[in-house]
């Protein structure tokens, strides 16, 4: 470290000296799972803001996500399976790059679209304010953020709340999700995923682990639950539930 530190061994003096520093500061020698540590006890040195690891490659912010929050004693995203952890248990996200360079005549894969739509809800959905709110630590590649993400407010215009007593048009929200991107299907299998059976809805937003199942008595929603994609049964009720947009928000030019 160039502050006159290189002496300094312990993660916590060094956090602490880069928090009260004046301009840039570079740390040199981190081998394997060390620059995760740093950056970890920084994190939380600072109040646990909202953080962005940027690394080399794809395959480095792969191992970057596991490293990290190991070291901050979080369960990474994607570790759990279908139907698993409940919605807002990870913390560290990883922020994947497009899987077809720009201009292609070929969409990326739907998959890595909402993997980053999440990513950008989840940071939106951030409440600093809150006692004890820990933001989330995103880790992506630098090629990640080479690709245009649309803006916050697009991004909040498009999502869809739902809460148990709300009352609302059951096609018109059908065709919200759908316009956000959001699969029609005859069962909801996988994340960004929508199916309709008389007043019964049920989605997969990709940020949640599980989907939900919205039961409507007329234009009133009854009664939101989660359920398990594998065996369709529903499971424990949620009050309310948000379904951010699955793929990029489109800027629609009006005359």
């Amino acid at each position: 470290m160039d502050e006159g530190s290189s002496g300094v061994s312990d993660l916590a003096e060094i956090a602490r000296r880069i928090d009260q520093r004046s301009h840039p500061v570079e740390i040199a020698g981190l081998r394997g799972g060390s620059a995760a540590a740093a950056a970890a006890q920084l994190i939380h040195t600072q109040g646990n803001p909202p953080a962005l690891l940027l690394v080399a490659t794809a395959k480095r912010a792969d191992r970057c996500v596991a490293d990290v929050a190991a070291c901050l004693g979080e369960v990474p995203v994607g570790s759990q399976g279908a139907g698993g952890a409940a919605e807002g248990m990870g913390r560290v996200l990883p922020f994947p790059r497009y899987d077809t360079p720009p201009y292609e005549r070929f969409s990326p894969q739907p998959f890595v679209v909402a993997q980053r739509m999440e990513v950008l809800y989840r940071w939106l959905s951030h409440t600093p304010g809150n006692a004890g709110a820990r933001g989330p630590v995103v880790v992506a590649p630098w090629t990640a953020l080479l690709s245009h993400v649309p803006s916050r407010e697009l991004v909040r215009a498009r999502c869809v709340h739902l809460e148990v007593g709300q009352r609302l048009d059951r096609d018109a929200l059908v065709k919200t999700l759908l316009a956000a991107g959001y699969a029609r299907m005859p069962v909801v299998e996988e994340r960004g995923e929508l199916a309709v059976r008389g007043g019964i809805l049920d989605i997969y937003p990709p940020h949640r682990h599980s989907p939900v199942r919205v039961e409507l008595w007329g234009d009133e929603v009854e009664s939101i639950r989660e359920f398990d994609p594998v065996s369709q049964r529903s499971q424990r009720p949620v009050a309310h539930v948000a379904a951010p947009p699955r793929r990029n928000c489109r800027v629609v030019a009006t005359a």
